[in-house]
């Protein structure tokens, strides 16, 4: 099932209809990718990095001194913004996800993060992002598991971490790093947590 791409205009990056309560652009700070930089700096250190859901492309302009980037999203509005930043406006492109990667190159990363559950049918994505993963490359997902206090997002799909797991395995991917957290809904106060975790960071490899 294909995301609607006119539901992710300006305005949803304001926050109508979204968590972006205080708006996107806010979180254009180092400080707010930070935990996020040190799980890339574990499992690929540089090399070629696809983010899913790039949006206004804040991650992407940290990343660009250590890896070749590449950013895709649904939301024309978004990649607008991205072009306007990043040095290489040609490796970012408007797409939906659940209909391919317009990309023929092989990534060492790819992330995506507060993106898979906006997509009714994960396995298909899961299968799609396979095949761009370069050997022995990590797909480094970031995503809830559950309703937050601050969720106005009424298209989030939510399953328990088993489900997922259960959804990555069968698309032919094992875990490699997994960290649990509850949160309100603001990803800036992440607080670890095993028990009453509604927040997971998932890192997993392709089985050979």
């Amino acid at each position: 099932m294909a995301v609607q791409n006119k539901h992710y205009d300006k305005l949803y990056y304001r926050g109508r209809g979204s968590n972006y309560i205080f708006g996107y652009r806010n979180l254009r700070s180092r400080l707010f990718w930070r935990r996020r930089l040190k799980v890339l700096a574990k499992i690929s250190p540089s090399g070629r990095l696809l983010d899913i859901g790039c949006a206004f492309g804040f991650f992407i302009k940290i990343l660009e001194k250590k890896y070749q980037v590449y950013g895709i999203d649904i939301s024309e509005y978004a990649i607008k913004q991205a072009r306007n930043l990043v040095s290489h406006p040609e490796y970012l492109k408007c797409c939906d996800v659940t209909q391919g990667i317009p990309f023929r190159d092989k990534f060492n990363v790819i992330t995506a993060f507060d993106i898979i559950e906006h997509i009714a049918e994960p396995l298909t994505v899961f299968k799609i992002i396979r095949p761009s993963l370069a050997e022995a490359g990590s797909l480094y997902l970031e995503l809830p598991l559950s309703k937050t206090l601050i969720d106005f997002d009424r298209g989030h799909h939510y399953r328990p971490l088993e489900e997922w797991l259960n959804l990555l395995s069968s698309a032919g991917f094992k875990p490699n790093f997994m960290q649990t957290y509850y949160t309100v809904g603001l990803r800036g106060v992440m607080i670890p947590a095993k028990r009453r975790m509604n927040y997971a960071s998932i890192v997993v490899k392709a089985i050979p």
